[in-house]
């Protein structure tokens, strides 16, 4: 039973057992301002108009499925070839085409991201990602949407709801089950596909007694079943079966068992419009769509603290749900955002009838005649293999024991004397040929008709082998035939990823710890609600770990490596391609860890890089070294010439010494000419200084000039 409740998720079950189907509203959401007979009266029209609009759809689908599972005979086809002692075959071709394309699916899932609406770049946000997948894993949802996917091929129409379970969890965990299509009868209005314009949805659900009364323990019985919820439309053309009908009667006597007892239940949800104003935010200047509590609320309070509102009336959509039997039992609010709980997968419009088909209707009548061909012809088979008589009356002793034992190899058959005479082999007729083309004709006519070519089933119409190219483009163009319905699944996880965010956001944030990553890479962070966080966009894109994405990818990667041989790659490059490698997760996982650490070191390019760190430093050195002695050099220089002139100085002191004590005067003429001689010589000495010191300070400009720059030290190339 997965009817949705709406119990307090802080309070426990009331005594009488578990409460089934808990959904995500509690008792503080419950929307007293719908009147209790408007809302059944509005439900019961609801109801009526979509069980008229989906009767027929529903005959037909009854037989789709069917037809899929192998019961491919009538009942009365069945009496009929029993009173002909005809055979039933049954050679089921439709099941495999319903299964390529699962199998499809299967191949190719994908995954929803949540990427924050802001300005400028934005990436993916990893945490509600990981936590939408992560309660996509624990309920198993990847299953129930094969499943719904297979009934919208085969009916046209799947359904998966997506609610709160606090059975399992204490706490809440989003849980996403299939529905039985003919349990739904969606708006017979609605004309989008996946029914995005459906204005209400309505469930119709027979449950056993026991349980709803466990739901609704303070309700008498007779509130419980909703016998209006008749499933015949008034004109249908099939009369009601009546087989089950004494197992609704709530009040009936005579029956044991009462727990089954089935009781019939309705669940429904709806959106309404309803007032609201766009409010005028100071804080970031934009209109903020509030509803009339909040919008009231918040004109009080701006008019005490003297701020002027801005305000201005608008609407917006309100969804509710609702129990009912045969009174309304339970009434709430729905989501805030993401719609309705139940979602839909639609594959094709019949645009006339306003309904939903899939690829099975086409199917029908090839896979119908061939089966009555097939079983015609052996029956002419087996009738011409016993081959008639002609016999005169008196040719047998006996003609009944006769005709019981004449098609027999290892009985005798008494005749009177002279019979044999009087007995002549009828000659049986001919096989008709019409009966191997008709067959013939209706067992090409199932896959024509589908849309799903021999590639796509992995088999092959011709004889001759064919290229791979031929073959791959087969199977594309296979793959175009159903696009529409894998573009219907698309839209469907998008619409569903909407709700499973609210309800992430809403009631599992609470800080319990969620699994981001695959099993070999996993973390666990907390989920904290994030106040006034942006809007988030919906991602559906190919998970890498589909399989048909990963042998496409790598075969092209394969192709793209040679190409690459050469070429200056990041090393991270070749770790995002093992993402889809073909090899086991594990085994990708620790490739990706090893490639991902920095590499081991190299003795033997220690050494060289020791020694060419060596000849770094030797070389600074000198180039060190050189410079402090060019550098030197000009004082040094300096200090020769100063001592050159202290030793003129000194040569002239003594000789005019010399002069004084050998007693010649300085009036002396000869005192003169020795002193003139001696200036004389020192200087020329003096210009002999000079131009060597001019000589001195050239050399020394053309050797800084050829000096190389001193570099810095460098680490060298590994």
């Amino acid at each position: 039973m997965s009817l949705t409740l709406n119990p307090n998720p802080q309070s426990k079950p009331q005594d009488g057992g578990p409460i089934e189907g808990a959904s995500f509203d509690s008792d503080a959401t419950r929307s007293d301002s719908l009147d209790d007979a408007d809302l059944l009266d509005r439900v019961q029209v609801w109801y009526k108009a979509n069980r008229d609009h989906w009767q027929e759809w529903r005959q037909e689908t009854s037989r789709c499925f069917d037809f899929v599972a192998g019961r491919q005979w009538t009942d009365e086809d069945l009496q009929i070839l029993a009173d002909q002692m005809r055979p039933a075959i049954t050679f089921n071709r439709i099941g495999p085409f319903v299964e390529v394309v699962g199998g499809m699916e299967i191949n190719n899932r994908q995954e929803t991201m949540y990427a924050p609406r802001q300005v400028g770049a934005s990436g993916v946000n990893d945490v509600l990602t990981g936590a939408a997948k992560w309660a996509r894993d624990e309920c198993d949802a990847e299953d129930e949407e094969t499943e719904a996917f297979l009934d919208s091929v085969i009916c046209g129409i799947g359904c998966i709801q997506t609610r709160m379970d606090y059975d399992t969890d204490p706490d809440g965990m989003p849980v996403m089950e299939r529905i039985d299509p003919l349990e739904t009868f969606p708006d017979a209005n609605a004309r989008k596909q996946n029914f995005a314009d459906a204005q209400n949805i309505v469930r119709v659900k027979d449950v056993p007694l026991a349980a709803a009364k466990q739901m609704f323990p303070d309700e008498p019985e007779e509130n419980l079943h909703a016998q209006w919820a008749e499933d015949q439309a008034d004109d249908a053309r099939q009369p009601h079966n009546a087989r089950i009908a004494p197992y609704y009667r709530i009040d009936q006597s005579g029956v044991q068992d009462r727990n089954q007892q089935l009781c019939r239940m309705v669940e429904v949800e709806w959106w309404q419009y309803e007032p609201a104003y766009r409010v005028l935010d100071p804080a970031s200047g934009r209109f903020v769509l509030l509803n009339a509590a909040d919008a009231a609320r918040y004109r009080i309070r701006s008019q005490m603290l003297n701020i002027p509102v801005s305000m201005r009336p608008d609407r917006r959509r309100k969804y509710y749900k609702a129990i009912i039997g045969a009174v309304v039992l339970k009434k709430m609010d729905g989501p805030e955002k993401g719609g309705f709980s139940y979602k839909f997968i639609t594959a094709m419009r019949d645009r006339t009838k306003g309904t939903w088909y899939g690829i099975v209707r086409a199917m029908l009548d090839p896979q119908m005649w061939a089966n009555k061909w097939l079983s015609q012809g052996l029956h002419i088979v087996n009738t011409n293999a016993k081959g008639g008589l002609l016999a005169e009356t008196d040719a047998f002793d006996d003609p009944d024991e006769a005709r019981d034992s004449w098609a027999e190899a290892d009985s005798i058959t008494l005749l009177n004397p002279g019979g044999l005479a009087k007995v002549q082999q009828k000659n049986p007729p001919a096989f008709p040929q019409q009966i191997n083309q008709m067959s013939e004709m209706a067992i090409n006519a199932i896959p024509m008709v589908s849309g799903i070519n021999m590639e796509l089933m992995g088999q092959s119409t011709s004889q001759a082998p064919q290229v791979g190219v031929v073959e791959t483009g087969r199977k594309q163009a296979g793959m175009n035939v159903l696009a529409r319905l894998f573009n219907a699944k698309r839209r469907y996880q998008k619409e569903q990823g909407r709700l499973l965010l609210w309800m992430i956001q809403e009631y599992i944030s609470d800080g319990r710890l969620i699994r981001i990553g695959g099993p070999e890479d996993a973390q666990y962070v907390p989920l904290i609600h994030e106040p006034g966080v942006a809007e988030y966009d919906v991602i559906v894109d190919e998970t890498p770990t589909s399989p048909s994405m990963k042998d496409k990818t790598w075969l092209m990667l394969m192709q793209l490596f040679p190409m690459l041989r050469g070429m200056q790659i990041p090393p991270q490059f070749y770790i995002n391609a093992l993402k889809y490698s073909p090899a086991p997760a594990s085994f990708v996982t620790e490739s990706q860890k090893i490639l991902s650490q920095p590499p081991p070191p190299n003795p033997a390019a220690q050494g060289q890089d020791a020694l060419n760190a060596a000849r770094a430093q030797d070389m600074q050195a000198r180039a060190a070294r050189t410079q402090a002695e060019t550098q030197l050099l000009p004082v040094q220089h300096a200090l020769d010439v100063e001592e050159q002139k202290a030793r003129i100085e000194k040569m002239r002191a003594d000789a005019v010494n010399a002069l004084q004590n050998a007693g010649i005067t300085a009036d002396d003429m000869r005192f003169q000419q020795t002193v003139a001689a001696i200036n004389a010589l020192l200087d020329v000495h003096g210009a002999a200084l000079a131009h060597d010191q001019q000589e001195h300070q050239h050399a020394m400009d053309i050797h800084q000039a050829m000096q190389p720059p001193v570099q810095p030290t460098a680490t060298p190339p590994q």
